[in-house]
């Protein structure tokens, strides 16, 4: 997997353990996409969960939009980087708590 970084105008690929871990996560439980999978709205009782850019948001207070019958449920229990690399990331990002890091 790839993460994009900007330098001096241009766009260049690196995979995803080269680009720059969010502050404080050093120390949160690390996920293979094979744990992640659990982690995918069909069990009501487990959080929801999605990586993105080698990070793992609990998106468990949008059930409705990740959850089984949500449109954006198959987001949800694996690495979704590469389907949210255009749009809507950030919104990821600045709304849902890093609760681990996702490692291959």
């Amino acid at each position: 997997m790839f993460g994009v970084v900007f330098l001096s105008g241009y766009i260049r690929l690196l995979p995803i353990s080269e680009v720059a871990s969010l502050p404080g996560t050093e120390n949160l439980p690390r996920y293979t996409p094979t744990m992640l999978a659990k982690y995918d709205g069909t069990d009501p009782k487990l959080p929801i969960y999605l990586g993105l850019d080698g990070h793992v948001y609990d998106v468990t207070t949008g059930r409705s939009f990740y959850g089984l019958a949500g449109e954006y449920h198959a987001l949800a229990g694996r690495d979704s980087s590469k389907d949210l690399r255009v749009f809507g990331g950030n919104i990821i990002k600045n709304k849902y708590p890093v609760v681990g890091v996702l490692i291959r």
